[in-house]
């Protein structure tokens, strides 16, 4: 008898994503200012959000394929379309500019200079011509340099554990989320990851990252 299998692949970032996290989390310096990161902790940050954009996608593909959906929207216009959350749409769009930044490497020039007791004061930052789109000026606070609703840091060298961290939390609500509407969607209460020495759903792992009982 014939089965047949579909290609989503995104439970398999889990294990990377939360490897990575171990990294990020023993690795986390006290070296961050106005500019920027220590670059180890800017670089586990950035690998973590793109892996973690790349699963949502994965996940939104399998629920367009069990809904029959061949159409050429993106995303998070599907998203849009079959759901009822505007506030978690707003975070994933929030997430999805993070995301172009990192992938896009945004280039931002910054001005700065020095006070009294050598702390970086940033004179002007401005981001090149050739970079952003109307998702990224409808959803960025240009005078702090994060997004609107989430707070992250859009400036790509500044990107950091405290962003991992809301990411996370995006990630368990809209899991949450799909899993209420329809367990086929993407049943992940089901499925353990070994974590600090303990088989764990992906949920209580994100509490006990996020310090929650």
């Amino acid at each position: 008898m014939t089965k047949k299998i579909i290609t989503c692949i995104g439970d398999s970032y889990i294990d990377p994503i939360l490897t990575l996290y171990e990294e990020l989390d023993k690795n986390t310096s006290n070296y961050i200012n106005e500019i920027n990161s220590s670059y180890i902790v800017n670089g586990y940050s950035v690998s973590i959000v793109i892996l973690s954009v790349l699963m949502i996608d994965s996940i939104l593909n399998r629920i367009r394929y069990l809904k029959n959906d061949q159409s050429k929207i993106k995303n998070l216009d599907f998203f849009k379309s079959e759901f009822n959350n505007k506030k978690l749409l707003e975070k994933l769009t929030e997430i999805y500019v993070l995301r172009d930044i990192i992938a896009h490497n945004h280039i931002f020039e910054i001005e700065y200079d020095y006070d009294q007791n050598h702390n970086f004061i940033i004179k002007n930052t401005s981001l090149l011509k050739t970079y952003g789109d109307k998702k990224y000026s409808d959803n960025i606070d240009k005078t702090h340099l994060c997004t609107k609703i989430l707070k992250l840091n859009i400036n790509p060298i500044k990107i950091d554990k405290s962003d991992v961290l809301k990411v996370f939390n995006v990630l368990k609500e809209l899991f949450e989320f799909l899993e209420h509407k329809d367990i086929r969607y993407f049943p992940l209460s089901h499925w353990h990851f070994y974590y600090k020495n303990k088989w764990l759903n992906f949920y209580q792992i994100i509490d006990n990252i996020s310090g929650k009982p």
